[in-house]
């Protein structure tokens, strides 16, 4: 339990640092360079915007079932993860479709 715990922790805090990274420095060569091959310039800030939001969300989601998990020793932390991570790969999802679809006219 603890080492799920220690994990859920890590992985929210870094989830959460590449969000901020993404949306608030547009750091896009975070990304792989497959998935923004098609981005076009203009479109990079509010294409970093979303995929930031998107991994803040579910990296806050991760932390606060470390969190629970840590508080009350019990699997019941998972809940916060069966609902923001479906929501996080939601919005990554509709980012990439949007921006860094290659959509040649």
């Amino acid at each position: 339990m603890i080492i799920a715990m220690i994990l859920m922790l890590a992985v929210g805090l870094l989830c959460l640092e590449f969000g901020f990274l993404l949306w608030k420095k547009q750091r896009i060569s975070l990304i792989h360079d497959y998935q923004t091959q098609y981005v076009k310039e203009e479109d990079i800030p509010a294409y970093t915007k979303h995929i930031g939001i998107a991994l803040c969300l579910m990296g806050a989601g991760i932390l606060a079932c470390g969190i629970l998990i840590l508080v009350f020793q019990s699997l019941l932390g998972m809940i916060p993860l069966g609902i923001v991570l479906p929501a996080g790969i939601f919005l990554l999802i509709r980012a990439q479709l949007r921006f860094g679809s290659s959509t040649e006219d």
